[in-house]
């Protein structure tokens, strides 16, 4: 199921966050993302190779991902850069829902679920 190209088509975070920096916090990261920046793709390619389009000035990046937990846990690895691993939620034919989280200094641990429709 998972293998294919899925666009981003919804953020959401919990507990809310200052997501934009204006200092109001928010739960729907979606509608804060400026419209390039909905310009999100993640392309699962069989065998562990894939590619991440971040936003629409952006070519597609070269990246492997493999998966853990019995298909449940996605780990992205970037040339250059840390891993990001996402945990899916649910997903079908069409619709990927998958949680990460981080800990900024504050220590409280927000949580986002990306929404992902099947191109």
């Amino acid at each position: 199921l998972l293998v294919g190209t899925w666009k981003l088509t919804g953020s959401d975070i919990t507990p809310a966050y200052d997501v934009d920096g204006d200092g109001v916090v928010e739960t729907d990261r979606y509608a804060k993302l400026e419209s390039c920046n909905k310009e999100f793709y993640e392309r699962y390619i069989s065998g562990g190779n894939g590619q991440v389009k971040q936003n629409c000035n952006q070519v597609y990046k070269a990246t492997t991902w493999s998966l853990s937990d019995y298909g449940m846990t996605i780990k992205w690895r970037f040339t250059g850069s840390g891993d990001v691993i996402e945990k899916i939620v649910s997903i079908n034919d069409n619709l990927l829902k998958a949680t990460s989280s981080f800990t900024p200094p504050s220590g409280i641990v927000y949580t986002i679920t990306n929404t992902y429709t099947k191109q």
